[in-house]
């Protein structure tokens, strides 16, 4: 059967979801007034259910196992990883321009006058006696230029723009090309209710 690289990574993550389903209960929970054959009972049942869910997990998880082998091997066939390597980078650059222009306007070089102004009023005494006295030892400077500023605005735009085509190339390539589920595979999925 062959299935979209789309669709087999949604069925890893059923597959997943159905081993999680399966619980590994290691004991039973006897109240007062159980007797002692009933117990009894509760334990065998649990310890039947124990050790059929064990098989089914251990199924499961090997049906998952060539799935995700299958995926995998796709994935670096029709260049997926290198793509998904490729926008991770992206993404990573563009996390680093959004932190340089967080502060807008603010992180550009100040004016001549402005550093000026800003230098002299650090550097004037405060009188004791005024209300107001409150002087701030230090003051934020911007350090990017003009050019810079605008020179990163640009790359961010581009960066987007390329995390955008690489996203869509990823997606068409995830449904456009296949993986063969192997029969035995497909078998054990249709058992199980998840194709």
């Amino acid at each position: 059967m062959k299935i979209s690289l789309r669709k087999a990574k949604s069925l890893q993550n059923e597959i997943t979801n159905a081993i999680n389903a399966l619980p590994l209960t290691t004991s039973v929970v006897v109240t007062d007034g159980y007797e002692s054959s009933h117990a009894q009972d509760a334990i065998t049942e649990a310890s039947n259910v124990l050790t059929d869910n064990i098989t089914k997990r251990s199924l499961l998880n090997e049906v998952l196992f060539k799935v995700r082998k299958s995926l995998d091997a796709a994935n670096h066939e029709f260049g997926v990883s290198n793509d998904l390597a490729y926008r991770e980078q992206v993404k990573k650059e563009i996390s680093d321009y959004d932190i340089i222009l967080a502060g807008g306007k603010n992180n550009i070089i100040p004016k001549d006058f402005v550093l000026n102004s800003t230098v002299k009023r650090l550097s004037q005494p405060v009188k004791d006696d005024d209300y107001f006295s409150h002087r701030q030892n230090s003051a934020s400077l911007g350090i990017i230029s003009d050019e810079q500023f605008n020179a990163f605005n640009e790359k961010l735009i581009v960066l987007r723009k390329e995390f955008k085509r690489i996203n869509d190339e990823i997606f068409e390539k995830n449904v456009a090309k296949q993986i063969t589920l192997e029969n035995d595979v497909v078998v054990v999925l249709k058992e199980h209710n998840i194709l």
